[in-house]
């Protein structure tokens, strides 16, 4: 009798692609990995392993199983703060296939706040300079200069909401000042005399 052929079992899926999404992200946030398989995973699924470039930067999982009857699964990947932008190369590895893609990971951006100078008044009489400015950062440290000099006036008090207000004796009109944020911004302002 012939012998009755026996099925040859197919092929186990092959590793189809890695996708990366975002592809770039700010350090500390996470990115969504997928890996997609040729074919549905078998029975007791297929286990692809992930490796990270650049560890100390994104921190993908060690693994990541594709069920049974599925053609891919998603992992979260973790990523530290930089310094400056650092490309780093993810790499998912199943039956000896290796597919690889990028993550770029950014520093954080460091918005500078709008300021601006609502009052700048001095009266000779008393030697007192009212000074009313606002940040659009409600947290940010308000400090006041003379333009032509540089001289520090003082810092002026937060009175909440991005309103500050200040009140120095100065010896004379400075005619002019600057109120620089501890974030960037800064404004100039003529001052009026009482």
């Amino acid at each position: 009798p012939t012998p009755t052929p026996v099925p040859t079992p197919p092929p186990p899926p092959a590793l189809s692609s890695l996708t990366l999404n975002p592809t770039s992200v700010t350090g500390g946030n996470s990115a969504q990995g997928t890996v997609t398989l040729t074919a549905a995973a078998p029975l007791t699924g297929t286990i692809v392993a992930l490796s990270s470039s650049n560890t100390t930067v994104a921190r993908p999982p060690s693994f990541v199983t594709v069920p049974a009857g599925a053609t891919s699964a998603s992992f979260t990947m973790f990523t530290s703060s930089v310094t400056a932008s650092t490309a780093v190369t993810i790499s998912a590895s199943s039956g000896g296939t290796t597919r690889t893609a990028t993550l770029t990971v950014n520093p954080a951006q460091t918005t500078t706040d709008t300021v601006a100078v609502q009052l700048a008044e001095y009266s000779s009489g008393n030697r007192e300079l009212r000074i009313e400015a606002t940040s659009s950062n409600s947290g940010a440290v308000l400090r006041c200069y003379v333009t032509s000099t540089g001289a520090l006036i003082g810092t002026l008090a937060n009175e909440g909401g991005g309103r500050y207000r200040g009140q120095f004796s100065w010896p004379s009109n400075p005619q002019s000042v600057t109120v620089r944020s501890s974030l960037g911004g800064s404004a100039t302002r003529t001052v009026a005399a009482k």
